[in-house]
Formats: structure tokens, C-alpha cells, sequence
């Protein structure tokens, strides 16, 4: 499935958030993240919406975690181990 530009600018920021500390169990939080990330909150709630819906990412508006899709994205687009973390 394609994701917008947004969508991959989200994705990509999820390894490089503080909370990434357990892989891709991680749990983060979505306010904290949008900062970082330098994402509008209003355009990254919309964002997280869209990835939720497409079953790359789970949970709400609060806190999410990947999806298997997220997970299979992300072992797609960078160098991670089994558990998520960079090679």
C-alpha cells in the first residue's frame, strides 16, 4: 500500500522518537512525537488517522504503537533487527 509524503515523514520519525526505547513494541506518545518530529498536531492527528485506517499503525489519539504493516514498512525502509532497532 502507498503512503502520502506525510504518511513516510511520520513513519520515518517513529525510530528516531525518545519512547522508541523497546522497538517496535514501543508505545508513544502522540503529542510528545508530533513535536519532535516537527509535525504540525493538527495535520499529524489527521496523519496518525490515516495510518490507523490503513492498519500501519494502532491505538489513539493519545499513544500509538505499529501495526503489522507498520512493522513490515519500516523493516522495508531501514536497517532494523527482528526487534526494531537499528543495524
Amino acid at each position: 500500500m502507498k503512503l502520502t509524503e506525510l504518511e513516510q515523514k511520520f513513519m520515518t520519525a517513529v525510530p528516531k522518537d525518545d519512547f522508541y526505547e523497546q522497538g517496535f513494541e514501543s508505545v508513544l506518545w502522540s503529542d510528545v512525537f508530533f513535536d519532535a518530529a516537527e509535525i504540525d498536531p493538527k495535520v499529524g492527528r489527521g496523519v496518525l488517522s490515516s495510518l490507523i485506517q490503513k492498519g500501519f499503525i494502532e491505538g489513539g489519539v493519545d499513544a500509538f504503537s505499529l501495526d503489522e504493516k507498520g512493522v513490515e514498512w519500516m523493516k522495508a525502509n531501514f536497517e532494523l533487527d527482528e526487534e526494531g532497532y537499528e543495524i
